[in-house]
């Protein structure tokens, strides 16, 4: 568009647009969307305006240019275009935020105030323009003019985001044009002075698909959602006990001995807590980085002894099935303990086939941090199916050369026995019932708190935990009498096979316990893709899905057979956080799944969109309404304890979180009388007289008057 026209667009359409919403539209506008605060339209404008943030078109960019910087000049071109878009963009859009001070609507709804206050910069008086708006447009408007194909669909896009803003009540109606129009201009300027060429489609390179996927799967959504108990809970608790108590030894939690697990995820949780502060995002940033070298550790591996395409199935399918993708962001110790567990395994392959000292070194290494992650289990996986792989394979003598490498396992007691050694000598016989009796030995013979299960259980938990892709396990195990003639895929199946069948025997059953056994198990599925039917590749995400917009309202069907108090209030609320705002994202991501079925795309692609799809609904829908419902009362009771400096006692619940966001410890017992308590509300018919300070589905927070 010529210069002269772009100007005739910015005075004679958008700048009275402009005055009149200054004059008599911002203020009603927000008022009106401040009183939907809660509601369908502000949640999907919460999801959506997280697409306006510049760092993550600055990384695409940035993955485009060196991607292809060598082979193909066009997309090389592109990312210097994206990266310019939003340079300018931010640029521009800082200056003028400066100069206008503009205040947000967050200081009108508090004070009253709405007016320009001139050369400032902060975050109350930041308004005018939009930031996100100027990025949504000059990015989303710009890629219109690359793929003019596509142009309506990828403004929309950009529009959507850009008045999210107004929706969520962070902008008034002029910041979102002002923004808007300078995304537009911004992105006519650059597209005319590089001179490009609009294209219809794009190759993506493996590793950039990988990349964004990593970033959006495991990065994007660490401080998104509020920990789950227990385990999140007591982790990232017992991570702050530690830092507070400066004990980098033993293990607290509310102040009482912790002995669940051994040392070394505490350790690196500590460094999260520590350089991101005590939130949700510190306690589950090391557990990310652990699940992408882990993904990575697969990737180079299966590329070394398959093939490149079975490497890159093998790193997407991780990232984006169910039981994986959630340990992956949880701040729990089972994805440190799959990377050691992962690499043990891959080093007893690689001895097999080299017969190096070197690959003994290095198993019985990531053995001895595995036994520091979570005990005995990172010996047994590995001990165990390479004792059964290679005495089938006949190759005993090389197996027992490696066993009994002594240098090896000095190295493994070095790396592993300092901590038992102190932690014995800090605890002494507590330390010993504690953690080898109770938590690793009666674990296997007993059921523990209540974790049991029939022998199938695993089948089911595999079913559900392979989603969105649930239907390549066909692909993994067709025809396996005649791939076990592969060393590899034997070694892969003894792996899988063992990690199934002994849990299937212990007397606890806990749903991760059979990720041990995902890595071969995804190994065998990437392999068997070639071989997939393109039909069933979206069927169990689209069953998924229907399921999910079904289930409240199943849930509410059964509300006349729920004996359980507290759950009987948490349905009774369902709809609040499972309403229009839930179904409506999962209806649209169902009709989108159709359309990528019913399309043109290759079945490769089918298998890509699918597993954006699945993560887009596992994240952004049902994890965040279900933690909305269970676990963000806890969040917000904590909080209004630790802003009102209260003194909290737990009973009948069991929520570590509450101490880890109220940074206090609270003890577990019955209260007394003048006491603040935290329980279930149908535990406070059984107290005479309370007041109660916060309650919320079936969370309360009372102060005990009379017994």
């Amino acid at each position: 568009m010529p210069y002269q026209k772009l100007l005739l667009y910015s005075l004679f359409i958008v700048a009275p647009l402009i005055v009149v919403s200054l004059l008599s539209l911002d203020r009603t506008i927000s008022d009106y969307f401040f009183a939907q605060r809660g509601d369908a339209l502000w949640h999907f404008g919460n999801f959506i305006t997280y697409f306006g943030k510049s760092d993550i078109y600055f990384i695409i960019a940035i993955g485009l240019y060196f991607g292809y910087r060598k082979s193909n000049a066009t997309l090389s071109k592109a990312g210097i275009y994206l990266l310019l878009l939003n340079l300018v963009s931010g640029i521009v859009v800082t200056v003028l935020k400066f100069i206008f001070a503009k205040t947000r609507p967050l200081l009108y709804h508090s004070d009253g105030v709405f007016a320009f206050d001139w050369f400032r910069y902060e975050y109350a008086y930041n308004a005018f323009p939009s930031g996100h708006s100027a990025t949504a447009l000059a990015v989303w408007f710009g890629l219109a003019l690359l793929f003019p194909r596509y142009k309506i669909a990828l403004t929309l896009v950009g529009v959507m985001i850009a008045f999210s803003r107004m929706v969520i009540d962070a902008h008034y109606l002029s910041d979102v044009l002002f923004g808007s129009a300078i995304g537009v201009a911004t992105a006519m300027l650059i597209y005319a002075k590089m001179q490009l060429k609009a294209f219809e489609s794009v190759q993506l390179k493996p590793y950039l698909i990988l990349g964004f996927s990593a970033l959006f799967a495991l990065f994007s959504t660490l401080g998104y959602l509020p920990l789950f108990d227990l385990d999140e809970g007591a982790f990232s608790e017992a991570m702050r006990e530690m830092m507070v108590g400066k004990d980098y030894i033993t293990t607290y939690l509310n102040g009482e001995l912790r002995f669940d697990k051994p040392i070394l995820f505490y350790w690196f949780g500590l460094l999260g807590i520590g350089s991101f502060g005590v939130n949700e995002f510190g306690a589950r940033i090391a557990s990310a980085w652990f699940a992408l070298l882990w993904i990575g550790a697969t990737y180079l591996f299966v590329r070394r002894l398959i093939d490149t395409q079975s490497a890159f199935w093998s790193a997407f399918l991780m990232l984006t099935t169910l039981q994986i993708s959630i340990i992956s962001k949880a701040a729990i110790a089972d994805a440190l303990l799959n990377l050691t567990i992962a690499l043990s395994m891959f080093s007893i392959y690689c001895y097999y086939l080299k017969r190096a000292s070197k690959y003994i070194y290095l198993t019985f290494a990531f053995m001895a941090l595995g036994v520091l992650t979570k005990g005995p289990v990172a010996i047994l996986i590995p001990l165990a199916v390479s004792s059964i792989f290679f005495v089938w394979l006949g190759e005993w003598r090389a197996y027992l050369k490696a066993l009994f490498h002594i240098p090896a396992i000095l190295l493994f007691l070095l790396i592993a026995l300092p901590w038992y050694y102190l932690e014995y000598q800090a605890q002494g016989q507590a330390f010993i019932e504690g953690f080898f009796l109770k938590h690793n030995v009666e674990r296997f013979g007993n059921s523990m708190e209540q974790h049991w299960g029939p022998w199938f259980y695993y089948v089911g938990v595999i079913l559900v935990g392979m989603l969105p892709f649930t239907a390549l396990l066909w692909g993994a195990f067709k025809n396996i009498k005649a791939k076990l003639q592969e060393p590899l895929t034997l070694f892969l199946v003894i792996w899988f096979a063992f990690v199934f069948i002994f849990f299937s025997f212990s007397g606890t059953k806990l749903p991760h316990y059979v990720i041990y056994g995902y890595t071969p198990l995804i190994i065998l599925m990437a392999k068997g893709i070639r071989t997939q039917s393109e039909s069933l590749i979206i069927l169990p995400l689209f069953v998924f899905l229907l399921l999910m917009i079904a289930l409240p309202d199943l849930l509410v069907g059964m509300h006349d057979t729920i004996k359980d108090e507290y759950i009987l209030i948490v349905v009774e609320n369902i709809h609040k956080e499972f309403g229009l705002h839930y179904k409506t994202l999962l209806l649209a991501l169902t009709f989108l799944l159709v359309a990528i079925g019913l399309s043109k795309l290759t079945k490769e692609y089918k298998i890509i969109a699918t597993g954006a799809v699945f993560i887009i609904a596992l994240n952004f829908g049902v994890l965040k309404s279900y933690s909305a419902l269970v676990q963000q009362p806890i969040k917000e009771a904590a909080l209004f304890a630790k802003h009102n400096a209260l003194e909290v006692v737990m009973w009948k619940l069991n929520t570590p979180s509450f101490s880890f966001y109220s940074q206090r410890i609270t003890p577990k017992r019955e209260p007394k009388a003048g006491e603040i308590v935290l329980t279930r509300s149908p535990q406070l018919k059984t107290i005479k007289h309370y007041e109660v300070l916060y309650q919320k589905y079936g969370v309360v927070l009372a102060k005990v008057i009379a017994k």
